[in-house]
């Protein structure tokens, strides 16, 4: 919500029906935003370039082409992760600091979560 009520415009996917359904009243009123159900993969790629993609759960190490939603510059945001873990081992680690077109950081958020936030390269 905190992404909602601050964006000039939103696009959220969610995969989960009764999920989407919550989401859908908690954002009732922001015009700015849409919602889509159904898989990121089958949605996002028709609105690319994206300067901002936050992922709170789901796998985005085994779709490369994540990448290729992103405007040059822009920001991909995966949240949820444990904090200090390495990065061999990590699927998601391994993909996120290791692709060679995103320059990528841990956030520690919280002591017990962490976000990794990788801008692609322009």
């Amino acid at each position: 919500m905190a992404i909602a009520s601050t964006a000039a415009s939103l696009m959220t996917v969610e995969r989960d029906r009764e999920r989407a359904a919550i989401a859908r009243e908690r954002l009732r009123g922001l015009e700015h935003v849409v919602l889509h159900v159904g898989d990121w993969r089958q949605i996002l790629p028709a609105h690319r370039p994206f300067d901002f993609l936050f992922f709170d759960a789901g796998v985005i190490y085994d779709s490369p082409e994540v990448v290729d939603l992103l405007a040059p510059g822009g920001l991909l945001v995966k949240d949820d992760m444990t904090p200090g873990r390495p990065v061999e081992g990590d699927p998601v680690r391994e993909f996120l600091f290791g692709h060679s077109q995103l320059v990528a950081v841990e956030v520690i958020t919280t002591p017990e979560t962490a976000a990794i936030v990788a801008a692609k390269r322009g």
